[in-house]
């Protein structure tokens, strides 16, 4: 990457990469770290963009361009995790909403007031807060649809309500999209969340 930097970033950093060490080394790509005393400045940009450049992969600094840096820089940094094929089981409508309680934004009133979108978490059957766990497992308003929820999932039992939300980790795709669309059938039977 040397030369690569615009000229005002090597005017900052003039002399700070280690060059007294004439052999190859690991560490001869990095920048020289200040003294610092306050961690005011310890966080302002000079000496935290030394520590960072510094805490780069070797590899990574010694790309030969800056497009190669950049592309390089965005595999290190945004590693992604691979969503399972079964998070897209069911009916789009139903699956969104499945999503949304996994993630903690469905219109469910504990993740509404979490959000500071409603005054308080309480259900409309007036027992407790309406969270995931109560719409599953707790409310006397969807007994019935709950009965076919847990007659269809039987194989899958003890069931839990992050195994409704996340799927169970030792089963199958196969396995895990039937459970999550049974899941959304029951979300659909419960009529909770109108189109």
């Amino acid at each position: 990457m040397s030369g690569l930097a615009p000229s005002y970033l090597n005017e900052i950093f003039p002399n700070t990469v280690n060059r007294t060490n004439p052999y190859p080394v690991r560490n001869s790509q990095n920048l020289a770290t200040m003294c610092r005393r306050t961690e005011l400045f310890s966080n302002s940009f000079v000496p935290s963009s030394a520590a960072l450049w510094n805490d780069l992969p070797y590899q990574l600094k010694n790309s030969d361009t800056l497009q190669a840096f950049k592309y390089e820089l965005k595999k290190v940094m945004f590693t992604t995790a691979i969503v399972p094929s079964y998070y897209n089981a069911g009916e789009r409508y139903f699956s969104v909403i499945h999503a949304r309680m996994r993630n903690g934004c469905s219109n469910l009133n504990s993740d509404l007031f979490r959000n500071h979108l409603t005054p308080n978490e309480t259900c409309d059957c007036g027992v407790e807060k309406e969270d995931a766990e109560h719409f599953f497992f707790k409310c006397n308003k969807y007994t019935n649809a709950r009965q076919k929820l847990f007659q269809s999932t039987r194989r899958f039992h003890p069931i839990s309500c992050s195994k409704l939300l996340l799927g169970i980790s030792n089963l199958s795709d196969k396995d895990n999209s039937f459970l999550f669309t049974e899941v959304q059938k029951y979300i659909k039977d419960t009529n909770r969340f109108k189109q």
